[in-house]
């Protein structure tokens, strides 16, 4: 008896422990799902907010690259106009010339039916007595003519009306023509005004020196008063007198109009004798570095990068095809042009 209440016992103990066991498991599963939807909830918040900031910087794209279609769209405007007034020219030409066409085929046909009429008119008068299907065929054949004489009056209206268009058309675009050459012309007028200026200005300022010329719209400049023999290095005289191309430049510039597009040109020239350098392979290379000298001279003078511009001719534009030595030394030159984009 003994021995049986203590088998219960023992049984009964080890059963509370396995409840008790169950029940801290199932508390660390659920402190683990409740971190696993935490983590979650903040997971998904960091993603949404990328989200919208990559919403945000799209629609910022978006809207540069409508404002630059926008430009673009406004500078070709008057570009546009005069071609689609020329396409529709054409295309009035064209039709214009197919109503003329369609207008005398109707005309034919027209007296061709004329003909056919009167002829049918004299047979029924030949007969006096008309059945019901001669008149049938008679009111037919007048009510053709009638919707045949329509068609022609309308083609011919239509045909005034395409001549009025293709008038008022080739006005417009006369118009634009002359009006486009009109502002060009004064581009230009102005830009030679100011260059006339500035090259006055220049002559000025640098006196009046035997190795430096103004030929045509271009300041010139012998390669001996900037530079050495087969260098590309500005010698201290030269520097003097870029310094005073640049601050004369800079005086004048301030009277341009904003829109007036101007940009000054350096150009480098070399005589046809080839170079002996390890430096300069070629004529061709010792022009352009001369000419980017410059070019770097008047930036260091703070003359703006978007008014300058540097090309290397070498040989290939001399001023005289002589083969003496003051030839040489004219074709060895800087140019400086004051020109327009």
């Amino acid at each position: 008896m003994i021995s049986l209440v203590r088998k219960q016992r023992e049984s009964i103990n080890i059963w509370a422990g396995f409840v008790d066991a169950l029940s801290a498991l199932l508390v660390v599963i659920i402190f683990l799902l409740m971190v696993f939807v935490i983590s979650q909830f903040f997971l998904r918040e960091t993603l949404m907010s990328r989200d919208k900031a990559l919403d945000t910087l799209n629609m910022q794209i978006q809207k540069l690259s409508e404002v630059l279609a926008l430009e673009k769209k406004m500078t070709g405007e008057l570009k546009d106009d005069i071609s689609r007034l020329t396409v529709q020219l054409e295309s009035s030409l064209a039709k214009s010339m197919g109503l003329e066409e369609r207008l005398k085929e109707q005309q034919t046909i027209a007296k061709e039916n004329m003909g056919q009429l009167l002829l049918r008119e004299e047979e029924l008068e030949q007969e006096r007595e008309l059945t019901i299907k001669q008149r049938d065929e008679l009111a037919l054949l007048n009510q053709q003519i009638y919707a045949l004489r329509e068609q022609l009056s309308i083609i011919a209206s239509e045909l005034e009306l395409t001549k009025e268009r293709e008038k008022v058309a080739k006005i417009k675009v006369d118009e634009l023509g002359k009006k486009l050459n009109i502002a060009m012309a004064s581009k230009l007028q102005e830009l030679a005004n100011y260059r006339s200026e500035f090259f006055g200005r220049l002559k000025k300022v640098l006196g009046d020196r035997a190795d430096i010329k103004i030929i045509g719209d271009r300041f010139v400049f012998q390669s001996e008063v900037l530079f050495d023999t087969a260098s590309s290095e500005i010698q201290e005289d030269g520097k003097s007198q870029l310094q005073k191309v640049a601050q004369t430049l800079q005086e004048i510039s301030t009277e341009f109009p904003t829109d007036l597009e101007w940009i000054l040109r350096i150009d480098g020239h070399t005589d046809e004798r080839p170079i002996q350098s390890e430096r300069f392979a070629s004529n061709w290379e010792l022009s352009s570095a001369r000419a980017i000298s410059v070019v770097k001279f008047f930036l260091s003078q703070g003359i703006d990068p978007k008014r300058l511009a540097a090309a290397g001719f070498g040989s290939t534009h001399p001023i005289t095809e002589k083969k003496t030595e003051k030839a040489y030394r004219q074709n060895r030159r800087i140019e400086i042009k004051l020109t327009q984009h």
